[in-house]
């Protein structure tokens, strides 16, 4: 994928372009391609036809309808692959090593390496306020060890374009809508941040459109549209071969 960053209390200078978990970033983000996108999804259509149940709800699994979660798996794959970053990293003292069941939701950073945290933010606009706050619980919280806390904070949204893409939820935030907020939030947040937007395009070369997201009522592979979705997994499977 494409990327372009902007900094944030000085963020892009904290970031030291020979420091690995930097380099490592940026490196992970970059090598995701559209087939990688179309691969997760169509591994989740492939539950879909077989009636898999969740192991969690006991249902019967679909396909996201957006592309934000399937986006969020495969940067997670990228980075657990590299290997030595911490991942579901609870930012309220940490120390105590408290249980799972008694954290306090939502107050969990998605991966840490060398004092940088890394947040990925395909959430409602107005989610973003949480992970800049996180961000900053992280670097500044005086419940924190030193070696848990982060010096320098990552944040990787969507492009207008990938949103449009991927048929992702409406009000899932932007790089550009975080370009018009941040100006006026610098009283509040004190942490270095790097903000990343992705791009549904390798080399500047646009990703192909795909039918595989959007589908609110997807409803039984054995129903009526069958021969539809038939027809739109295999043009998927040959394009990604």
């Amino acid at each position: 994928m494409n990327i372009e960053k902007l900094s944030f209390r000085w963020g892009l200078e904290h970031a030291h372009s020979d420091e690995p978990a930097w380099v490592e970033i940026q490196a992970a983000l970059s090598d995701i391609t559209r087939r990688d996108i179309i691969s997760k999804q169509l591994s989740h259509f492939e539950d879909w036809i077989h009636e898999r149940k969740s192991p969690s709800t006991g249902k019967v699994i679909k396909p996201p309808v957006g592309a934000q979660s399937v986006l969020n798996d495969v940067i997670a794959d990228k980075i657990k692959a590299i290997g030595g970053w911490d991942d579901q990293i609870y930012v309220l003292n940490q120390s105590n090593k408290i249980s799972e069941k008694d954290r306090v939701p939502y107050w969990t950073m998605d991966f840490r390496k060398n004092h940088i945290g890394l947040e990925v933010s395909f959430n409602n606009a107005g989610v973003f306020a949480q992970n800049l706050l996180r961000l900053s619980v992280m670097s500044e919280s005086k419940f924190l060890a030193p070696e848990e806390m982060i010096k320098l904070g990552v944040l990787v949204v969507s492009s207008k374009s990938l949103k449009n893409w991927g048929k992702m939820d409406s009000t899932v935030i932007t790089f550009d809508q975080v370009e018009t907020i941040l100006p006026h939030i610098t009283f509040s947040i004190p942490t270095p941040i790097v903000i990343i937007g992705i791009e549904n395009c390798n080399d500047s070369e646009k990703w192909a459109p795909t039918k595989l997201f959007g589908n609110k009522k997807i409803g039984s592979f054995e129903g009526p549209r069958k021969s539809f979705w038939e027809e739109v997994i295999s043009e998927e499977v040959s394009k990604n071969k």
